[in-house]
């Protein structure tokens, strides 16, 4: 019976998936059903490849569908989501695509063994069936264009496979997908009825390529400049970016981004990972994970060092001279406008904006997957901010009830996991943020966020281990700090907030190591703990490795949670 139960809360946290999952069934299975019917005389292989042409059909018009994001944010801003799988729109879209190689294959097999079939009949050669001239709107037209969708379909799938797009290649997919436009020319050509399928979708799918094209060739709103860049440590890259007019976004939305100077035509997505409320700029956190990241890594490092070179050279700053760089130091670089034009395609919303929609939200991020629940957590600390009064009594400015822009949320549980230390430093200032707000007491952030770090790699220092010159001398006063500071039950000092500068892993486990916990996150006992507290339904929302994301989701499936995956 329980079991039961944690199947029927599975579907019912994935009741849109579930529901337009039954919804294709029934439509396939009417249109074979129809086909059968009109062709039930015309033998068994004709009734197959007509069927399977048919769903065809339906496939190619409804995989352009699902490549309309503009769309999709849309609905989602009129509250679709709980009807339409949107946050699955990329499985959706991938699945479909198989099936229409799955549906060309059974199609062109049935057409060749029913002309075999046909040609021992009445003694025809079959190579007369095959390349009859009569056949098709466009005599001669249909065998050629057959083997040519074919081909085009065998070049699409093998490029599309995971294996290809994470190996760095990811040109050779988008480029090889490009392949869709004389894919659906052939299928036009192909089959004289498979217009009027396609009419629609390819109107849509113009109309949302035309705004695309008007917002970033006709508007200030796709064009603006990095003004600064940030190398971080484990090879992840800060883009500080002007925030072009009217460029109107929610927390968690991602763009698809477009810098000439790494490549010229390749777009990727990431997600905005500050806030709304920051008016002047926007900023993405980019982590090396291909061909294009690491273009613009090695392009980052070299400004780098060109600009320590320009510094060092004319003096600028006498410390760079004398002391060098330590491998821990981010090296913020603030760029001349015109050196790094960048285009924006977006904004796209995530499923994570459903958070403020929730009473209860617990946030699981796994690395880089943190960059959405960074812009939630700053936009809801800003929200928090302007919300606060001044006290009458004490004067000081704190928030004792929950603000009302914070929508129906009562409560976040933020959890990040991470392999080592210094990637806590990604987002140092706004952890330190979030504590400072949470340590005045009787403000309701007091009760309303609570935070875990975990660090999962080994508890050591990171090697080299160079600190800063605060905590150098604290070194040599106390040679046991570097011990003291990974041990949980001894209580280091501070260092002061005009220190904290993200230069030095020593600086940074000093500011978060209340916060800190090692070794992997044993699931059972935290989920078990946020049902105890939790006030009603809890959502959780999930963004990082697909081997942790199956982990919460069973654990989620025997909780009753609510899972929700970000696209990563």
């Amino acid at each position: 019976m329980r079991r039961l139960d944690r199947w029927i809360n599975y579907a019912g946290n994935h009741r849109s998936c579930f529901s337009f999952g039954i919804i294709l069934i029934v439509i396939h299975l009417v249109l074979v059903a129809e086909r059968v019917y009109r062709y039930r005389h015309s033998g068994a292989w004709i009734v197959i490849a007509r069927s399977s042409g048919q769903c065809l059909h339906f496939n190619c018009a409804l995989v352009l569908l699902l490549t309309l994001r503009r769309s999709f944010t849309w609905l989602r801003s009129k509250g679709m989501d709980w009807l339409l799988p949107l946050d699955r729109t990329i499985y959706f879209h991938k699945m479909i695509g198989w099936l229409i190689c799955v549906f060309s294959v059974v199609h062109t097999l049935a057409h060749i063994i029913n002309y075999g079939i046909m040609s021992r009949g009445n003694g025809a050669k079959m190579k007369d069936y095959l390349f009859d001239k009569t056949a098709g709107w466009i005599p001669g037209i249909v065998t050629p264009s057959g083997f040519a969708i074919l081909f085009l379909l065998f070049i699409m799938g093998l490029f599309s496979h995971r294996l290809v797009r994470k190996s760095g290649r990811f040109e050779l997919f988008y480029w090889t997908h490009m392949l869709c436009l004389p894919f659906f020319f052939l299928m036009i050509m192909h089959a004289g009825n498979v217009w009027k399928w396609l009419v629609g979708p390819l109107c849509l799918f113009a109309a949302e390529i035309g705004y695309r094209i008007g917002f970033i060739c006709c508007s200030e709103r796709g064009r603006t400049k990095v003004t600064s860049l940030q190398l971080l440590p484990n090879q992840v890259v800060r883009l500080k970016i002007e925030r072009p007019p009217d460029f109107e976004f929610h927390a968690g939305d991602y763009v698809y981004v477009n810098i000439p100077r790494v490549a010229r035509f390749e777009w990727h997505p990431f997600t905005i990972s500050s806030a709304p409320e920051h008016e002047d700029y926007m900023t993405l956190h980019v982590r090396v994970a291909g061909g294009w990241t690491g273009r613009l890594y090695s392009m980052c490092q070299e400004d780098a060092e060109r600009l320590e070179r320009k510094q060092s050279r004319h003096r600028i700053v006498q410390q760079q001279i004398s002391d060098k760089l330590s491998p821990f130091q981010s090296m913020p670089m603030h760029l001349e406008k015109s050196v790094m034009p960048i285009m924006l395609d977006g904004p796209y919303s995530g499923s994570a904006m459903r958070a403020w929609n929730c009473r209860h939200a617990l946030f699981i991020a796994g690395g880089i997957g943190v960059t959405p629940f960074a812009s939630l957590l700053q936009s809801l600390v800003s929200r928090y901010q302007s919300a606060m009064n001044a006290c009458p009594h004490c004067h000081q400015s704190c928030c004792t009830n929950v603000p009302s822009s914070l929508g129906k949320l009562r409560h976040v549980d933020f959890m990040w996991v991470n392999r080592d230390l210094l990637s806590f430093q990604w987002f140092l200032e706004l952890l330190l943020d979030l504590d400072k707000e949470q340590s005045v007491r009787g403000s309701v952030m007091e009760n309303f966020l609570d935070i875990q770090l975990f660090q999962t790699g080994t508890k050591t220092m990171p090697d080299p281990h160079e600190p800063c010159a605060s905590c150098r001398e604290s070194l040599a006063v106390t040679p046991q700090l570097q011990t003291d500071l990974l041990d949980a039950n001894v209580i280091v000092p501070s260092a002061p907030a005009s220190q904290v500068t993200g230069r030095c892993p020593y600086c940074t486990i000093r500011q978060v190591k209340h916060l800190l916990n090692y070794g992997r996150p044993i699931w059972d006992e935290v989920f078990r703990d946020v049902a105890l507290r939790s006030g009603g339904r809890v959502t959780v929302f999930y963004c990082g490795p697909a081997s942790m994301a199956r982990v919460v989701m069973a654990q989620c499936k025997k909780f009753g949670f609510t899972f929700t995956k970000e696209i990563s």
